[in-house]
């Protein structure tokens, strides 16, 4: 399972923020990532072999992320949620 989540808020524009496993070293892992906006219903942000995610939505917006990692066809269990609020 995937450590903390990591916010990375831009330095400019609002509406949207990166969002980042917290996995030292390189890492080649494919991870899946969700959002949800109540916690309870979540939407697919992707797959792939990056552990970054962008966030989009309207400033102010409290968005619920997480994150679970992918080897080999099976996917670990999602990470603790992480809740961003965009700028």
């Amino acid at each position: 399972m995937p450590g903390n989540i990591v916010n990375k808020p831009p330095k400019q524009g609002h509406g949207k923020t990166v969002v980042s496993v917290d996995d030292p070293g390189p890492t080649r892992h494919q991870f899946a990532a969700e959002q949800s906006l109540d916690g309870v219903t979540w939407t697919q942000l992707g797959v792939g072999h990056g552990k970054t995610r962008v966030v989009t939505g309207p400033s102010g917006t409290k968005v619920w992320v997480r994150f679970a990692m992918v080897r080999a066809g099976q996917q670990s269990a999602w990470s603790t949620p992480f809740l961003v609020t965009l700028p």
